[in-house]
């Protein structure tokens, strides 16, 4: 029986397109409540206990949508905190993780570099995750906050400073000519993969967002689930909402955006 409910989408901005982008070519047909918590801009500057607590707050606040599932769109949250944080959930959620199998399946030098944000790059949680890997291929990590900021910003669809944001960034990949294989470990990062893949050109890129969207999808569809008719798409912004806006519509995104109060306080618990 079809289930005409939609899905709920957040991140703390933008990085949530990249996932949106995946769901409306495989799942046209649902409908998308997107919430840009620009408000809690940025997540990977929060500590473990502020992303939580933020995480779940912001669950509570899209089931009152009514969602048959919620996708945090965001890569350090879900590595550091969504484990814990969908025990409080009322409805099945899913997140987005660096897709290191693809990488080393793709990779034929098994060196690859990770770009996260630098407290995914910090965090034992990444460490552990990225063990099994480590005997056989060399990963090098990439700080990639100052790109990330680049596109919640919405400077990266200007030419100024761009090429110079990504070539400091990933000086360390420029030190070592063998990896050939790139995962954009955040939301934010496949809507610069162009501008990036213009500096690197020889170099292949893993999106985890289309992981993310292809396990939706399969669950869906195990669940009978799936929307039939046409879907929309409901943008809700905390912060900054004529900003936002202008970038989106650089975008090719055409609906408008409401403002909305995120008055919830960053509690540890």
């Amino acid at each position: 029986m079809p289930d005409n409910r939609p899905l709920a989408v957040f991140d703390s901005g933008i990085g949530s397109l990249s996932v949106i982008q995946a769901l409306r070519q495989e799942l046209p047909n649902e409908s998308i409540v997107y919430l840009a918590d620009r408000a809690h801009y940025p997540y990977g500057r929060k500590t473990k206990e502020q992303l939580r607590s933020i995480v779940v707050q912001t669950m509570k606040f899209l089931e009152k949508f009514d969602p048959k599932s919620i996708i945090v769109a965001s890569i350090t949250p879900s590595m550091l905190v969504l484990r814990e944080a969908r025990l409080h959930a009322t409805v099945p959620v899913f997140g987005v993780y660096p897709t290191l199998n693809d990488a080393v399946a793709l990779s034929k030098t098994k060196h690859i570099a990770l770009m996260a944000t630098e407290r995914t790059i910090q965090s034992d949680e990444l460490d552990e995750y990225v063990k099994p890997y480590i005997m056989t291929t060399k990963i090098v990590m990439v700080n990639a906050s100052s790109m990330i900021d680049l596109v919640e910003s919405g400077q990266f669809l200007e030419d100024a400073n761009v090429k110079e944001t990504i070539t400091r960034a990933m000086h360390n990949v420029r030190s070592d000519p063998k990896i050939d294989v790139a995962i954009l470990g955040s939301t934010h990062l496949p809507l610069i993969k162009d501008r990036i893949a213009d500096l690197f050109p020889k170099m292949q890129f893993v999106n985890p967002a289309l992981d993310t969207v292809k396990q939706v999808k399969t669950y869906l569809q195990q669940q009978d689930m799936a929307s039939q008719g046409k879907g929309s798409m409901q943008i809700l912004v905390s912060k900054n909402r004529e900003k936002f806006e202008k970038i989106i519509r650089a975008l090719g995104i055409k609906e408008k955006a409401e403002d909305v109060v995120l008055d919830f306080k960053v509690d540890v618990f």
